[in-house]
């Protein structure tokens, strides 16, 4: 799948094209990808976790290289991504979760804290960690996101891990070839 091309106007400027088709094919089977998927919600991250695990594998992630973890809600997603993390282990994590918006405060609380939680542990240990976790106002609506008949956020997660996983190890490799000079 390629993400842009010339005839898709909603990119701005030629580099933020990008296709993982390009890739080599050895390089996408050697990632490490690591998928924590909340229960809480469970037909909604089910259908985030499926679309997910059967987009990388469609990418040419081998399914040993594959780590699934599952966790009890959203709020408890940032603290398995940072052990995770930790490990070195792991090219990109992808976090799926649902939040659906209720009657009380419970859903900002939740939904905030997640995001918070993940992307500080993305930038402190300087792994792609993709939020795949759906906030979203009713159960329908989290519904038609995850399902993958009308949008796909499980399979979207999964190809921004490997794009993102694959321009980090792009990145170092040049600081590398830049530091051998």
């Amino acid at each position: 799948m390629q993400f842009a091309s010339e005839d898709d106007k909603s990119f701005r400027h030629q580099s933020d094209t990008y296709s993982i088709t390009t890739a080599d094919s050895q390089l996408l089977e050697n990632l490490h990808i690591a998928i924590v998927a909340s229960r809480f919600n469970a037909d909604i991250t089910a259908n985030l976790y499926e679309n997910a695990y059967t987009r990388l594998q469609d990418l040419g992630i081998v399914s040993e290289h594959i780590t699934t973890t599952w966790c009890p809600g959203a709020f408890e997603l940032p603290l398995l991504v940072k052990h995770l993390a930790k490990l070195n282990k792991y090219n990109a994590i992808i976090a799926i979760g649902a939040v659906i918006r209720g009657e009380t405060w419970h859903f900002e609380l939740v939904a905030n804290n997640c995001a918070l939680g993940i992307l500080n542990t993305s930038l402190e240990s300087e792994t792609p960690i993709i939020f795949g976790v759906l906030a979203t106002e009713d159960h329908e609506q989290a519904l038609m996101r995850s399902s993958g008949r009308y949008h796909n956020s499980g399979a979207l997660a999964a190809e921004t891990a490997v794009e993102m996983a694959l321009k980090i190890m792009d990145i170092n490799s040049q600081s590398d070839k830049n530091s051998e000079l």
